[in-house]
């Protein structure tokens, strides 16, 4: 039986969150990225860092890829050990953290756009949850069903007692206890746990507000969008005086155009509203 024990070594002052994180849970991410295509389903490691009154969520790949490049020696820059860290960064499709209880009672989502680190925050207590008395065991924890509407998509989850936390992936929290899974009704977004483990040594979280621009969730993912239409044009024009130049021989409208029709089976985002 893992025991969670939590000390209160949280505080939040003048835009500084500081906390540190104790466990770490992992959860297998199923997804559908288009919703025309019920034959192709995507699968990816998400990680959950939970702290005394904070949580990280992410995918591992992010976590990992952040992790890498914050690590490297910039100030003596090697090209060859460069490309050699960038090789060893995961792939993902999900680029954005959702820091729970930043600030407190708040959940912000940031995202990383070329140069600019955005957030937004929402309430934290987002969810109306229909706690059933209907049973079964995830996992090896025994767990108890519920179900909430969230952003145009009916969810159905199973939460355990067994570690009394009241936290789970993604946005997902309220319950009394940890969610062990959760997907809509439809089948295009499962998270279901696979492994926690407590941390033998601590990770210690600072958040400062200030570093990253404050927008809203509208706008933000608006920008994100016309990010993804074009990288390439979105970077020049993020960046004054940054021209991205293509290899010899390369067809820069046919990589466009290429793009733009990957996009169009990128079309089911967890949030429809």
């Amino acid at each position: 039986m893992l025991y969670f024990v939590l000390t209160s070594l949280y505080g939040q002052k003048d835009g500084i969150v500081q906390d540190q994180f104790n466990y770490k849970i992992t959860y297998d991410l199923t997804y559908q990225p288009d919703s025309t295509n019920t034959e192709l389903k995507k699968k990816e490691k998400m990680s959950l860092y939970i702290g005394n009154e904070t949580s990280r969520f992410s995918s591992a790949g992010k976590a990992i890829g952040d992790s890498l490049k914050s690590a490297f020696d910039y100030s003596n820059f090697d090209q060859a050990a460069f490309v050699r860290m960038r090789k060893q960064i995961p792939g993902t499709e999900f680029e954005y953290y959702i820091y729970k209880g930043v600030p407190a009672e708040k959940i912000t989502y940031a995202l990383e756009i070329v140069t600019d680190k955005y957030r937004y925050t929402d309430n934290k207590n987002l969810f109306n949850w229909t706690v059933l008395d209907e049973r079964d065991t995830i996992a090896g924890f025994r767990v108890q069903k519920a179900t909430t509407s969230f952003a145009g998509r009916y969810f159905i989850a199973w939460f355990t007692e067994e570690i009394p936390i009241s936290e789970g992936p993604y946005k997902f929290n309220g319950l009394p206890g940890l969610i062990v899974k959760i997907g809509d009704d439809k089948g295009h977004y499962v998270f279901e746990l696979t492994r926690i483990k407590k941390l033998k040594d601590p990770i210690p979280f600072t958040f400062q507000m200030e570093d990253l621009i404050d927008t809203e969730k509208e706008k933000l993912s608006e920008l994100e969008k016309e990010y993804k239409r074009d990288p390439v044009g979105f970077s020049e024009r993020s960046v004054p005086g940054v021209k991205i130049q293509y290899g010899s021989g390369t067809d820069r409208k046919k990589i466009e155009q290429e793009r733009k029709e990957k996009l169009k089976k990128q079309n089911n985002p967890l949030e429809l509203r």
